[in-house]
């Protein structure tokens, strides 16, 4: 007889609205699951990216490390209206400076890096024609010992170029990056993110 009622026409309001319900449900937990990946994301690279910038200003920073990097990845950009609704004004501002302060750093870290290999590779090139020529001279002896000489002299100095811009504008963009940790934005990440 229930069996009967539910296939009913009577009872098609009913299910309508069960099954509309259970579609909410799903929704609803798919979106909160969505919500608390990304925030779990976000935590991690706010906490890689404070890290580095730690190691950075504690230490003798050696630009040619490419084991630091501030933020080799930014969510942010991707996600963040999901912490519209969770975050207030000054903390989406704050968010959003750190962000883009760790992505400005990140590019000029990026493109000191480059320079640096851009000159060791000219200065290879420059060292190759020398020896070259150095080698087309006829007297081995002599020639042993200039090209030991100009070795020497291209090993002592390690540049020879220094980059001026992507070096101040590097410091300058670590030194204005906020620090999100002990702030409420961690709270309500870690919130989100079900963390304790």
């Amino acid at each position: 007889m229930i069996l009967n009622w539910l296939f009913s026409s009577n009872s098609a309001g009913i299910l309508t609205i069960t099954t509309g319900f259970i579609a909410w449900f799903v929704y609803k937990k798919q979106v909160l699951s969505r919500e608390r990946e990304a925030t779990i994301v976000l935590l991690n690279e706010i906490r890689n990216a404070e890290s580095a910038l730690d190691a950075i200003k504690n230490s003798g920073f050696d630009v040619q490390n490419e084991t630091i990097s501030i933020l080799s990845s930014c969510s942010w950009d991707k996600n963040y209206q999901i912490f519209a609704r969770y975050l207030d004004r000054d903390e989406f501002e704050l968010l959003s400076k750190f962000f883009n302060g760790c992505k400005a750093s990140q590019e000029e870290l990026m493109q000191w890096r480059n320079y640096f290999v851009t000159a060791r590779e000219e200065k290879a090139r420059a060292m190759q024609v020398k020896l070259l020529d150095i080698a087309d001279e006829n007297d081995d002896d002599i020639n042993s010992k200039r090209r030991e000489r100009l070795i020497k002299r291209a090993n002592k100095e390690d540049f020879l170029f220094d980059f001026k811009k992507p070096k101040s504008y590097f410091s300058k963009y670590i030194e204005t990056i906020p620090r999100i940790s002990g702030t409420t934005v961690m709270k309500t990440l870690k919130k989100i993110a079900k963390e304790k």
